[in-house]
């Protein structure tokens, strides 16, 4: 039986390479929100200077320009902060859970925050089990105002990446080839950084906006993560169908994150939900070292008392995202994510529309208690398998056998 279904999952992903992916999910417009939770909660992932908000207080903190239609995910840029005080923002989290082993996420961005104190990411992390556990992939991850972009994986099982890597267009950030989470004795993590690549392309971050944005495209299968960013004047024609995409034609990617002797990527991976953050200082953007190299020299003793109370400094602080869509086959889409479980992240199982508390307590940077997945894994196996239908199951039987 397991050399039945490791064939029809072989050939499944070849009939899949040869056909492209469908399009499965759009999101965009007015309608946007409805597809994400809205954490109500300070800060505690990055430890930054940020309070949280649900979609009740957001005001206008969230929004659609009218002018674009693109979606906004702003900061707060107009209330002086008072001493002790935290910053409103905004961070989300999908609903929808999708296969990490098959599936394509699109987001076409007209802007990134951008900002001395600022932190922004379009990220996945796993919506079955609490973080580090089923890892985490950042599409978009930058602060202050660094040059590009940088991209990252994140595993809890063992992952090392070479530094030299002739299949992708970017670079290995210093020594973070490590991909693995390190859970200490005394319940904290290290090498929490994972393995880092840089874009070379300054319109991935610095120059973004000048170039009308861009689109980042991130394919999740079992082989490898492939990460591509077009600045919008280079956007591919595979890229503007309606329909489908078929990832062959984009090219070398920016960021690759592939199988090898020293990571298997799928074990690397649980089933993902995305994630829409934008926090200020924190434990990157805010450190010392951080802030001198994008920013230059702090002249007070700390982000927060230089950064954090004045409205001005965050004008440039928002996400306009013009759509989201997820790209895959009949296995690709997974229960939706409606409700989140305290303490594990962990869908409740039931009915999308079961309530639960919209608190994710995972965390990338303090303690947090861990538990066994195996069982969850085992039941997102079963999952899959339903989701196949015979006549896909049917198609590769008779490709095999052709063979």
């Amino acid at each position: 039986m397991f050399r039945l279904s490791t064939v029809l999952i072989s050939t499944l992903s070849l009939l899949r390479l040869a056909n492209g992916y469908d399009l499965l999910k759009t999101y965009a417009g007015d309608g946007f929100f409805n597809e994400w939770n809205f954490m109500d909660d300070w800060d505690h992932w990055t430890l930054g200077d940020i309070q949280y908000v649900p979609q009740s207080a957001a005001g206008n903190l969230t929004g659609v320009n009218p002018n674009s239609g693109g979606v906004i995910i702003r900061m707060d840029d107009f209330t002086t902060v008072a001493w002790d005080g935290k910053r409103n923002s905004i961070r989300l989290e999908g609903k929808q859970i999708f296969n990490s082993t098959n599936a394509v996420l699109v987001f076409d961005v007209l802007h990134v925050p951008i900002g001395c104190s600022v932190w922004g990411a379009l990220w996945s992390k796993s919506a079955v089990s609490q973080w580090p556990e089923g890892g985490e992939v950042d599409i978009m991850e930058a602060v202050n105002k660094m040059p590009t972009n940088q991209m990252a994986l994140h595993t809890d099982t063992a992952c090392t990446v070479p530094r030299d890597n002739p299949g992708q267009t970017g670079t290995p950030n210093g020594n973070f080839l490590d991909c693995q989470i390190q859970r200490n004795a005394d319940g904290t993590y290290s090498n929490t950084a994972g393995c880092a690549v840089l874009d070379s392309n300054p319109a991935s971050y610095q120059d973004f906006a000048s170039n009308q944005g861009g689109v980042w495209v991130t394919e999740y299968s079992a082989q490898a993560i492939k990460i591509w960013f077009f600045s919008r004047p280079n956007v591919p024609d595979a890229l503007k169908s309606a329909n489908s995409l078929d990832t062959t034609t984009l090219g070398t990617p920016t960021a690759l994150f592939a199988q090898s002797a020293t990571c298997d990527m799928a074990k690397a991976l649980r089933p993902q939900h995305m994630v829409i953050t934008l926090t200020a200082c924190g434990s990157w953007a805010g450190l010392n070292d951080t802030i001198q190299a994008t920013c230059g020299p702090l002249t007070t003793k700390s982000c927060y008392e230089q950064y954090l109370h004045d409205p001005n400094n965050y004008h440039d602080a928002y996400f306009e995202i013009a759509s989201v869509k997820i790209f895959g086959d009949q296995t690709t889409l997974l229960e939706n994510s409606t409700a989140l479980v305290e303490g594990g992240n962990t869908p409740t199982g039931a009915t999308p529309s079961q309530s639960g508390s919209t608190r994710s307590s995972n965390t990338r940077t303090t303690s947090a208690t861990g538990t066994s997945t195996s069982t969850r894994n085992d039941a997102w196996a079963l999952k899959l398998a339903a989701l196949t239908p015979w006549s896909l199951v049917l198609g590769a039987l008779t490709v095999f056998f052709a063979l």
